[in-house]
């Protein structure tokens, strides 16, 4: 929405679509599409690359302008102008080719075993590294952390858990304008790895005896200015480089990739995964990659399916034979 809001000001626009007025449908509608367009040519302040590489990405943009619409009771009737317009999208970006790739524990495990990052004496990276431990084991978008959200303390049969209260833009739209809670519990030390979101932010903010209170997470860097997506982004590939992984493959929000796919490769179901991610739609399915064990079982079972033709049951309605089939 807030690339909606900011092209309309741009423009001098007026952010609600009025499809309601058939004489103003196709203009609306045009509207929405030179949107989507001007997406398509934006490039990244940063790199100077095309900022939108991906099919599914403007998927979300016109999800996030419709639900928008919905939610105030706004009739949400687009012409068939912007149909033609996803056609042309789906063709150029090839649905799912430059999707991002899922960061996994396995991947945090080896950054922590090299020392990779050193959370204990560098208070810029033990930032990212709590960064990305919430995003992986909070499904959390990094506006939703970059939005310096307030959490509580507490404790739940004697491990310390720790409920995050978000307010950010995306997640009020999504949630009809109230606040989301999300809920981690400390890992604990695991062999000799330490890294947990619940001890990282205590260590950052505290320092001292784990009370019941409450505070916001904090994202300012050592030299005082705040945590930034593009040194986030850069800190995260750059740890990625040295335990020998591809870093164009992995952004920001691959965090919330890893977390989703971990769920769904541990056996939760569909309705748990969206309920903790968030999700109002089946949109996290799509973050999930194949994995080789499941693969690997697919292709089992099929080897060892004993179904014959006798055990399939054929409609007759609904075979259609043709005069000449027929007189064969």
């Amino acid at each position: 929405m807030k690339s909606w809001i900011k092209y309309c000001e741009e423009y001098n626009l007026n952010p609600t679509l009025n499809f309601e007025d058939q004489s103003e449908r196709l203009n609306e509608t045009k509207k929405l599409s030179n949107f989507l367009q001007h997406e398509r040519k934006r490039k990244s302040r940063n790199s100077g690359k095309l900022k939108m590489n991906s099919y599914s990405s403007f998927v979300c943009y016109y999800e996030d302008i419709k639900r928008f619409h919905v939610l105030r009771g706004i009739k949400w009737l687009p012409t068939y102008l912007i149909h033609m317009k996803f056609k042309s999208l789906k063709r150029q970006y090839a649905k799912g080719k430059n999707r991002k790739l899922p960061l996994l524990s396995t991947m945090v495990n080896r950054m922590e075993k090299w020392k990779i990052l050193d959370p204990a004496s560098n208070a810029d990276d033990e930032l990212i590294v709590m960064v990305m431990m919430l995003s992986i084991y909070g499904l959390f978008r990094i506006s939703e952390l970059l939005n310096e959200p307030e959490f509580t303390i507490g404790k739940v049969e004697g491990k310390c858990q720790i409920t995050v209260k978000l307010t950010d833009s995306k997640t009020l739209i999504r949630n009809d304008g109230l606040p989301e809670l999300v809920v981690i519990s400390e890992l604990g030390k695991r062999g000799e790895l330490s890294w947990c979101p619940v001890d990282i932010l205590f260590r950052r903010l505290f320092r001292s005896e784990r009370k019941e209170r409450k505070q916001v997470i904090s994202m300012t860097r050592k030299n005082g200015t705040k945590l930034t997506r593009s040194f986030y982004s850069r800190r995260l590939k750059e740890a990625l480089m040295k335990i020998g992984v591809n870093p164009s493959k992995y952004d920001t929000h691959s965090g919330r990739i890893g977390g989703a796919t971990m769920l769904w490769d541990a056996g939760f179901s569909d309705a748990q995964i969206k309920r903790f991610g968030r999700w109002r739609s089946d949109s996290w399915s799509t973050y999930c990659r194949a994995i080789k064990s499941k693969c690997l079982e697919l292709s089992k079972r099929l080897r060892e399916s004993e179904l014959s033709e006798r055990d399939i049951v054929v409609d007759t309605d609904e075979m259609v034979i043709s005069p000449s089939e027929e007189a064969i």
